[in-house]
């Protein structure tokens, strides 16, 4: 029994002695691991902290990139590149699409001016004298031109490639230009712009400089670029003048209405500009009626200006006394060949605007009642007439019940339209002075 309990105490003491060895095992292990994990986060850190340094260099070189002693990346040598290269004007001059050969050629050219722009943008303020010298001596090549396709049906093309792909292409080096000091954004560089704006006399470059400008600082520069513009604008043709409208009118819409303002009515020749009677009517409304007043009444302004010039005056006929009386006046002096081709088109406006105010309607009618022909009067303007009444009749007693599609019916089965067709196909045909009168009116 004896033997026993001593196997028995002798079994507890080595257990005991057995957990104690685990445990400063256990334990040793762990101080093991704990200095290996801090050697390896130290070793870790030490890694990162190159990584970052190494990467911050990186950075460091690339902001220094233009202070590399490149000779290809050298402002003049980039700019004698560019001197070199082909002048593709008189290929693109011709409205034809260039065959493959010659299309890869001025592709390879389009690559080359980039490198030359990218090049001349990396040097920043190192390129602006010799950008400034380059402007100045007026050197430019045609890179490519976009233009129209002849096909309609066919989507439009540039001589490269797609419209799409070549948008932001500039046509020219001196565009290229342009779009570098833009990108340099230095307060030179900007300085250098508004002389671009100033010297030049092309419209593109022109309003290309102002685009660089105003998104350099759209505060600092509108003024200046739609100074500029508003100097600019006497001495364009009409062409370029249309443009720099639009042009302005995306800057500032009070720039656009007082160069609006400033625009006449007939050129040089006394010759009546319809487009902007158009826009004055458009931005003024009925402000701008006694300026066209005064140019319809003028004694050189021929009947044809005087249709071009009616025309958009319609919805004020009734409400203004000016304009019903040119409306009046016009038909009025006309003979009756005149009437019955011209003066009867006038006549189904008052149709064709699908007016609904009853008020405006009644006063179309109230216009239309001083032709009543006299009784047994057969012709083409007093029947057109009679047709006219009777619609705008209709409209006015039954309103939101007129029945468009049945009138038309009547209106085809009269004859008068055919009549009214036949007779204009011929009398134009006799009188070219009528040329560019082409108003059709549809119900």
């Amino acid at each position: 029994m004896k033997k026993f309990y001593f196997l028995f105490f002798l079994s507890l003491t080595l257990f005991a002695l057995a957990v104690v060895v685990v445990s400063r095992i256990h334990h040793s292990t762990e101080e093991t691991i704990a200095q290996k994990e801090g050697q390896w986060n130290k070793e870790k850190q030490n890694i990162q902290d190159e990584l970052a340094e190494v990467s911050a260099k990186i950075e460091e070189l690339k902001t220094q990139k233009t202070e590399l002693d490149n000779p290809e990346l050298d402002p003049q040598t980039l700019i004698a590149r560019l001197q070199k290269m082909k002048d593709w004007s008189e290929f693109f001059g011709n409205n034809r699409p260039l065959d493959e050969s010659l299309r890869r050629q001025a592709l390879d050219q389009v690559r080359e001016a980039f490198f030359v722009f990218q090049g001349l943008q990396n040097q920043g303020k190192k390129s602006l004298d010799t950008i400034e010298e380059y402007l100045k001596k007026g050197h430019n090549i045609t890179l490519y031109r976009y233009i129209e396709p002849v096909d309609p049906n066919n989507p439009p093309v540039a001589h490269l490639r797609t419209a799409k792909q070549m948008e932001n292409v500039p046509e020219t080096s001196r565009l290229g230009m342009i779009h570098v000091l833009g990108k340099i954004g230095t307060p030179e560089a900007l300085k250098l712009l508004c002389q671009v704006m100033t010297g030049s006399a092309d419209l593109k470059e022109i309003m290309n400089a102002g685009d660089m400008l105003i998104v350099a600082d759209k505060e600092g520069f509108s003024k200046t670029v739609l100074d500029i513009c508003k100097a600019l604008y006497p001495t364009l043709d009409r062409g370029n003048q249309e443009e720099l409208l639009i042009y302005v009118r995306n800057i500032s819409v009070e720039s656009y209405k007082e160069m609006l303002a400033s625009l006449t009515l007939y050129d040089e020749n006394g010759k009546i500009f319809s487009d902007n009677v158009r826009k004055k009517i458009e931005i003024f409304g009925e402000d701008a009626i006694p300026e066209i007043y005064e140019a319809f009444n003028r004694p050189e302004t021929s009947k044809k200006e005087k249709s071009d010039i009616l025309e958009p005056l319609l919805k004020f006929v009734g409400s203004n006394e000016q304009v019903t009386s040119m409306f009046s006046g016009f038909i009025n002096s006309m003979d009756n060949d005149e009437k019955d081709a011209v003066g009867s088109i006038f006549v189904m406006m008052f149709l064709a605007t699908n007016e609904q105010n009853k008020e405006k309607q009644q006063q179309y009618l109230d216009l239309l009642d001083q032709w009543i022909p006299q009784q047994g009067e057969q012709s083409i303007f007093s029947e057109t007439l009679a047709l006219t009444r009777k619609g705008l009749s209709q409209q006015i007693e039954q309103g939101e019940k007129f029945n468009k599609e049945e009138f038309e019916k009547d209106a085809l089965a009269s004859g008068v339209l055919q009549k009214m067709v036949k007779n204009q196909l011929e009398f134009f045909q006799k009188h070219p002075e009528w040329n560019g009168f082409s108003f059709y009116p549809e119900f």
